[in-house]
């Protein structure tokens, strides 16, 4: 069976392992929320649900999971480097698969990942623009 963790160490592992990627973030993937002082842009992966896929018994046999990762930075318009983040980030993730593997943690199996939706908005914050570009991707994990 999947670990509860399967789609988020391979999500984290997958976005800070590319290089492209690590030369326009340096490596800033935080899951759930970047923490306070954080330096942008920078991506957050959070889970939106998680749904068993079971047999006719109670077996289940993978896991549908949304995600949402996000791009953000302080910026007062969407720049060509947050463009270039999300993009590379739809590259790296649409289509892929893998093996997750943890130290000793249990692994697991990535079946498949693809884009679902992209949104984007704006919020402000003590007089800071933050600017989201977001993809949600659909992880089937085994």
């Amino acid at each position: 069976m999947t670990s509860v963790l399967t789609a988020d160490r391979w999500l984290y592992s997958k976005l800070t392992a590319d290089a492209t990627l690590t030369g326009l973030i340096a490596g800033r993937v935080y899951m759930d929320i970047a923490p306070e002082g954080a330096t942008y842009p920078l991506i957050e992966l959070q889970l939106v649900s998680g749904i068993p896929v079971t047999e006719v018994g109670a077996s289940v046999i993978m896991w549908n999971e949304l995600w949402q990762v996000k791009v953000i930075d302080k910026a007062e318009s969407y720049t060509s480097k947050v463009e270039a983040i999300i993009n590379q980030v739809r590259s790296v993730l649409h289509a892929s698969s893998g093996l997750v593997t943890s130290g000793s943690a249990p692994g697991g199996t990535v079946i498949g990942c693809v884009e679902t939706r992209q949104l984007r908005y704006t919020e402000f914050e003590d007089g800071v623009q933050y600017r989201h570009s977001v993809l949600e991707m659909r992880v089937y994990t085994q």
